[in-house]
């Protein structure tokens, strides 16, 4: 990986930790934190999943479109948090992505995504608290499909599993079994808001 970037110097500079730091995620000692993580795939250019778990290849396959290629963007592009698109969060929280890299790992408009850092437990074993996560953003009052969303719930942020119901409702269940689920109705007394749906987690290893 860091032959990829010139060598364990010049990567140690570009993820802003010392060289000493940098050996020790080498040699297993300790673990990259999941920023650090995200940063190296983009910097390399390699998939997600490999520098985060190392499954797969270490780069995506080429587009089968020559075409495709010339009109996707390779450029930098700051993606706010989501927290801060809220009103809140900290504010001027923003995490640096290429581009093309988004559009051919996660297959979502980069406009779109916020990043969110997970807490709490509710959602293991599937996500960790401290991993950092990728959110598109939703738009309108329902589901387009179930999966795991952001949500405001009368006025609390939640990370949540979502599947549509009957009548309009949402089944709104957590991953860990400790956690009661709940069922709420967009529009009705309660008041929820679907923020974005989760589209990627990076853990540290």
């Amino acid at each position: 990986m860091c032959a990829r970037l010139g060598g364990v110097r010049p990567t140690s500079v570009q993820l802003s930790v010392s060289e000493s730091q940098l050996h020790r995620w080498i040699r297993g000692q300790n673990s990259p934190p999941a920023v650090a993580i995200f940063r190296l795939a983009q910097l390399s250019g390699a998939r997600l999943r490999w520098v985060a778990w190392g499954e797969g290849p270490m780069l995506a396959e080429p587009s089968a479109d020559p075409d495709a290629a010339d009109t996707t963007s390779d450029e930098m592009i700051d993606l706010p948090s989501l927290e801060e698109c809220t009103s809140t969060g900290i504010q001027g929280n923003f995490l640096a992505m290429r581009r093309r890299w988004i559009l051919e790992q996660l297959h979502v408009e980069p406009e779109t995504l916020r990043h969110l850092l997970m807490q709490g437990d509710s959602m293991e074993p599937t996500l960790l608290a401290g991993e950092v996560l990728l959110v598109a953003r939703h738009s309108g009052p329902g589901l387009n499909r179930d999966g795991i969303y952001v949500v405001r719930i009368n006025g609390a942020l939640r990370i949540k599993r979502l599947q549509q119901m009957e009548g309009g409702r949402m089944r709104v269940s957590s991953d860990n079994a400790a956690y009661t689920d709940f069922s709420v109705t967009p529009g009705g007394p309660d008041q929820v808001e679907i923020l974005g749906r989760v589209v990627c987690a990076v853990r540290p290893q």
